[in-house]
């Protein structure tokens, strides 16, 4: 297996304008997938599921050609999750299960990866930057392969250098929204904000701006990325329909072309593409060659709009 991602969740969505939908394949997990699968043909998803798991998401990871063999079967139920979005696109998320089983569910390990994925050459995964699991980022990079992180919420209040040091290079890419970074480093133009990540020990950073699209950048050290400058990565203007995923996606494919082609403006241009994708549909679209066709037509039409900032920040 090339790449692999954890996690799955069913999620129902509420927007602010009313809209709303249920039974959402989600967590993190299919969505990264789907991003990695657009550049990939070998793609597997580590999670814990119930036995209620919806023949639906079974279906999907059929159809859209990830590998199952990660999926554990327990006694407890799958996880199940509200999803609201408000007006200005910020996401609250509220348990549909009780906390016993969230804590079941959501346990994991370097041991639950099958013997098949121990070869992967990437990882992702999203991690609570006040309570990162250290043992689970050590094994993974035990295992080898490129790890990627990305964080699923902003930090309750600003780590101490040490600890923040610590979390961004327990991996080596670092992904987090703006919400995110302000938390971390303090407010700032984006910039700012990705000079101070840099600096406090991220190696590969893509800080992911929304609809100004993200900053890409890699520390000095990092001496394999090609015209490793900083560069910004444009969005794209399309029919926004669910918010919830794009981040995750935007890693998946990220992490694809980092691994593939250590060019930081060929990975942001990919994770960009699987964002613009992922956002035009409720839920995660199933992976198709047209779809994979669309998001190379998308990269090469944001590639001239790619702004370079300069060898470092």
């Amino acid at each position: 297996m090339d790449y692999v991602t954890f996690g799955i969740i069913i999620d129902d969505l509420e927007r602010a304008d009313g809209v709303s939908q249920s039974g959402l394949l989600g967590g993190g997990g299919p969505q990264t997938a789907f991003g990695m699968r657009l550049w990939s043909e070998s793609v597997g998803l580590v999670a814990r599921v119930g036995a209620d798991l919806p023949q639906a998401a079974r279906q999907w990871l059929r159809a859209s050609g990830v590998d199952e063999q990660g999926v554990a079967v327990t006694t407890w139920p799958t996880l199940r999750a509200l999803q609201r979005v408000d007006a200005d696109g910020r996401r609250r998320h509220e348990w549909r299960v009780a906390q016993s089983a969230v804590t079941a569910q959501l346990q994991r390990s370097a041991a639950d990866v099958p013997p098949g994925y121990r070869a992967a050459r990437g990882w992702h995964l999203g991690v609570h930057p006040d309570e990162p699991d250290w043992e689970l980022l050590a094994g993974l990079r035990g295992l080898g392969g490129v790890l990627s992180v990305e964080t699923f919420r902003p930090a309750e209040q600003p780590l101490p250098p040490a600890a923040l040091q610590r979390l961004l290079q327990a991996a080596d890419i670092f992904s987090p929204n703006a919400l995110s970074a302000q938390s971390l480093v303090g407010p700032g133009e984006p910039v700012e904000m990705a000079g101070r990540l840099l600096a406090a020990g991220a190696g590969v950073l893509a800080l992911r701006l929304g609809a100004l699209g993200s900053l890409v950048a890699a520390a000095n050290s990092v001496a394999e990325a090609r015209g490793g400058q900083a560069s910004l990565i444009p969005s794209l203007p399309v029919s926004v329909v669910d918010t919830v995923g794009a981040g995750n996606a935007y890693c998946g494919a990220f992490l694809t072309g980092w691994v593939e082609t250590h060019d930081l403006v060929e990975a942001g241009l990919r994770g960009a593409a699987a964002a613009s994708l992922i956002i035009e549909h409720f839920g995660t679209p199933v992976v198709t060659d047209e779809l994979r066709r669309e998001a190379a037509a998308r990269v090469r039409l944001m590639r001239a709009r790619v702004r370079r900032l300069g060898a470092s920040l």
